[in-house]
């Protein structure tokens, strides 16, 4: 048997007989539980096996990865001492839990390319705290082999101080002539950043037969009445005035939960290949879940309706069935200020002759090498805006200052003291909870803004919540000093704007859309969004190798080396 290659040409190393036989104990029994997700425990000898081959390496081979070594084995005592793991995230615990973040491990994707030779998977973490570090490994094995063979084995370098990380492989299949038998196993080993116990799951994926069905459309709330855009976008405390430029908008009051005006809805249909019919009572069920990503506050996972009947939402044909969830399911989701969330609608569903039929719909990003399964339905992430200024805030227009709460579209703000003008094309309001930032300069002017707000300064736009008392900030007559940063309390409505033409605004630059603020020259609502993704990146940047415990940077370097598919060292070279 022809040996299969990783991405580059060198041969995916096989498991010995033990760490085969512990990952296959671990897939029987992770199949054995509600969602495939089990929480592994160092006490078992199987689970125990399987996690130092998958992060550590074989006994008797030299020690790449010492501290994570120790890890292990400080778990091992752990489990000992307190009678094993606890169920700590959504897919684990015996009684869903909804509208709740909760730290989550899953397998978002495990299907066929519509090559019929290529398997593809994808798999995600997502925390509500940071990790201290944490690792994960995504293995696909063909079972047609004998011995089964890994024909996809991905480890991205450890990560730290990270919300979320997402995972992808695909592999080829042994021989595409025989039924598919494929297992997936996304195994993951993370240390919460507060120092808690580490977690050690795995999620595990039978696929054993090409899903029956043709084409997936997804219906796209995107109701073009508002410029192109790769993203759904949901208003909180719209106005009527507002909506043509959501998908969606809702009354956010402080009072109580969130209420829908009108909620989310996940709409679409699936026909199935030529030969395929439902049965006469197909049994679709399935979950939705909810994951966050693109957050400033964490990530997480939480269920909009957890596995179960999904036979109230779909309407079967005999080739054919739609499905129209919402939107009174989303009325309890925990949406938040700024929130990127992606959306994951899993359905099974049985076939006349036997044979099960899978349906996918998600937004968690999905790359291939090669065209996408086609029982997977794409959709965009959900982006929720939100205003950021305070309610009495002046702003500078050609006629004097004005409220911020005032100003409608189609006023004109400066844009500087030179008598730049600018155009407000949006006017977003919302409800704040959150300690708002209140900061003086040298001149004895002070705003209050949210820790997200844009704010221009000689070393270019930072967000509020990175400025220091004794920066230099912009103010509308040059240059000024802060003097004092202060969080204030605040339960109150918050705006912001939008600002450049109708014809501008796909090529004005970001970085341009400002407006005078109490004198302050601060950024807009465009700004804030590009600014804020901006951070985000910066924070997954900033943890390089310098900056880690001397105990982990032989491992850090081992896991990046590994990645990239390079030797790996014994010791770090002076």
């Amino acid at each position: 048997m022809a040996a299969v290659l990783d991405a580059f040409n060198n041969p995916i190393p096989q498991p010995s007989p033990a760490a085969a036989a512990a990952r296959a104990a671990v897939i029987r029994q992770s199949q054995a539980t509600k969602f495939g997700v089990l929480a592994l425990d160092m006490r078992n000898p199987d689970h125990r096996e399987h996690l130092t081959q998958t992060f550590v390496g074989a006994p008797g081979q030299p020690l790449h990865f010492p501290a994570t070594q120790q890890v292990l084995d400080a778990l091992l005592q752990q489990h000992v001492a307190n009678g094993g793991p606890q169920p700590t995230t959504l897919f684990e615990r015996a009684n869903t839990v909804s509208a709740t973040w909760m730290p989550a491990v899953k397998i978002a994707y495990c299907d066929i390319l519509s090559d019929g030779k290529t398997i593809v998977a994808g798999g995600i973490l997502t925390l509500v705290d940071k990790a201290q570090i944490s690792w994960m490994n995504l293995q696909i094995v063909d079972n047609n082999s004998t011995p089964p063979q890994v024909i996809a084995t991905v480890s991205p370098p450890a990560q730290f101080d990270r919300y979320t990380t997402q995972i992808m492989a695909q592999g080829p299949i042994i021989n595409p002539n025989l039924p598919i038998n494929v297992t997936c196993t996304l195994t993951v080993m993370y240390t919460p950043v507060n120092g808690g116990e580490t977690v050690t799951l795995a999620d595990t994926c039978v696929f054993n037969g090409i899903s029956p069905v043709n084409v997936v459309t997804v219906t796209d709330p995107n109701n073009n009445k508002h410029p192109s855009r790769n993203y759904i976008k949901i208003g909180l405390n719209r106005t009527s005035d507002q909506q043509p430029d959501c998908d969606y908008w809702y009354t956010f009051p402080t009072d109580g939960p969130p209420k829908p005006v009108i909620g989310v809805q996940v709409v679409g249909n699936a026909t199935l290949s030529a030969g395929s019919t439902l049965a006469g009572a197909p049994n679709f069920n399935g979950y939705l879940v909810l994951y966050k990503r693109g957050s400033m506050v964490g990530g997480g996972a939480c269920f909009v309706f957890p596995t179960g009947d999904l036979t109230p939402y779909i309407k079967p044909g005999e080739t054919f069935f739609s499905w129209n969830i919402g939107p009174d399911m989303f009325t309890t989701a925990p949406w938040e200020q700024n929130d990127t969330i992606d959306l994951d609608f899993f359905c099974q569903f049985q076939l006349v002759g036997g044979g099960t039929g899978r349906v996918r719909v998600t937004s968690i990003p999905q790359v291939y090498g090669g065209d996408a399964p086609k029982n997977i339905g794409p959709i965009n992430p959900m982006v929720f805006v939100w205003g950021c200024l305070a309610a009495q805030t002046q702003i500078r227009t050609p006629d004097g200052f004005k409220a911020i709460a005032d100003i409608r579209v189609g006023d004109q703000v400066m844009r500087d003291a030179a008598g730049a003008l600018l155009t407000v094309t949006d006017h977003w309001t919302g409800v704040e909870r959150k300690p708002m930032l209140r900061i003086a300069e040298a001149g004895g002017r002070d705003i209050l803004v949210t820790d997200q707000h844009p704010m221009s300064t000689p070393a270019g736009i930072r967000l509020a919540c990175d400025l220091l008392v004794g920066d230099a900030i912009y103010v509308e007559e040059g240059q000024s000093v802060i003097l004092s940063i202060e969080p204030v309390s605040y339960d109150g409505y918050v705006h912001n704007l939008d600002l450049g033409t109708d014809d501008e605004r796909a090529g004005i630059d970001a970085d341009a859309t400002t407006m005078l603020a109490q004198g302050f020259v601060v950024g807009d609502n465009r700004m804030q969004g590009s600014h804020s993704l901006r951070a985000r990146e910066a924070e997954l940047e900033r943890d390089t190798l310098v900056a880690l415990p001397q105990a982990w940077r032989l491992d850090f370097e081992n896991s990046r080396r590994r990645a990239l598919g390079l030797p790996l060292l014994e010791a770090l070279v002076a």
